[in-house]
């Protein structure tokens, strides 16, 4: 596998790295380099590019069909150069030992002008080494929608590992969430105490469910604060799926609270979302906007977290915290955030 590894502001050679791939691992890497790997996912130490693990799906006569065609249109010798493929293995994806590779089913699409994701819908992927699959969809419903709000703001894809992390301080949430993963996707992963913490994490162990979520809706592996963006498909679904969402938004990275001043008797409730990602920002502003919500954007003056700086947006009218509240109320999963922002409604009449 290739890596490239940035330490203090300079790049390792990707010569040096790629020299005997066949043996040479992540750990060689970091052994020679010294870098610590609690440190990998730092903004000084971090690996910027990782190979995923072969990912396999569970062949059809359909996808047998299609290779076949493509292996036809596009030559046999070709196609099992470009994808490593035996001919034995090609002509033999049935029985106990016919997983195919994503890789193949994404050229075999390639060749024939095919939508990848149309051929791939439903079917059962799982990763190379593992007897656990999971159905392969992209497609969105507000739970789905929900998740991937907290993989956008909260959640963390691992680099040196498969991995799924959510991070949160209520765990009447989490299991929420838990439930959500194994409701949509048939595997619910762990939950464990963060040590030092009042809090706990979700951890899901799944290749394949790593790829689609970074492949697919492009959430980036390990360090993304400053690059995360909100999905396209959010912007192209429902008004159900994209309530979901901003509702995720609202319960993970959102600030709810009362602003009094003494010309007012009353509370004015404000919602913010804090942000070093200003893409971020502008992408959830265009929903806001889907649904003529009122809002104000703006920056911090001064720098935070080294040489970035944050990015707001901010709903302070009570007529549009009302509105927020109707529309995101029957999708949130934290009660506590809900409660909130329905006693702050109530003092702000």
């Amino acid at each position: 596998m290739d890596y490239e590894v940035g330490i203090d502001g300079g790049w390792i050679p990707i010569e040096d790295i790629k020299k005997n791939t066949k043996t040479k691992c992540v750990w060689e890497i970091i052994n020679k380099y010294k870098i610590r790997r609690k440190l990998l996912t730092s903004e000084r130490y971090r690996i910027t590019k990782v190979n995923f693990q072969p990912i396999f799906v569970e062949p059809s006569d359909e996808i047998i069909k299609l290779i076949r065609q493509a292996v036809k249109e596009y030559g046999l010798k070709r196609f099992m150069r470009e994808l490593n493929l035996s001919v034995t293995r090609l002509y033999s994806w049935k029985g106990k030992f016919s997983w195919i590779s994503i890789n193949a089913i994404e050229k075999v699409c390639e060749i024939l002008n095919l939508n990848t994701l149309e051929i791939l819908e439903g079917k059962k992927v799982r990763s190379g080494g593992s007897n656990v699959s999971i159905p392969f969809t992209t497609k969105l419903n507000r739970n789905r929608a929900v998740l991937l709000a907290w993989l956008c703001l909260e959640g963390h894809l691992a680099i040196l590992s498969p991995q799924i992390d959510i991070p949160q301080g209520n765990i009447h949430t989490l299991k929420k969430i838990q439930a959500f993963f194994q409701e949509e996707y048939g595997i619910k992963g762990n939950i464990y105490p963060i040590k030092g913490k009042k809090a706990w994490r979700l951890l899901i162990c799944s290749a394949p469910l790593r790829y689609i979520f970074c492949k697919y809706f492009g959430i980036p592996i390990g360090h993304k604060c400053s690059k995360i963006r909100i999905p396209e498909q959010i912007f192209f679904s429902n008004e159900e799926i994209q309530k979901a969402f901003i509702s995720g938004c609202v319960e993970t990275d959102g600030t709810i609270y009362g602003h009094k001043t003494p010309k007012r008797k009353y509370i004015k409730p404000v919602f913010n979302l804090e942000l070093i990602s200003e893409n971020f920002i502008k992408d959830f502003a265009r929903i806001l906007n889907l649904f003529k919500y009122e809002f104000s954007v703006f920056s911090n003056s001064r720098p935070i977290c080294g040489d970035y700086k944050t990015y707001n947006l901010q709903i302070g009218s009570p007529k549009n915290f009302k509105k927020l509240y109707s529309d995101i109320a029957e999708y949130m999963i934290n009660r506590e955030v809900k409660e909130k922002m329905k006693s702050l409604i109530l003092q702000s009449t």
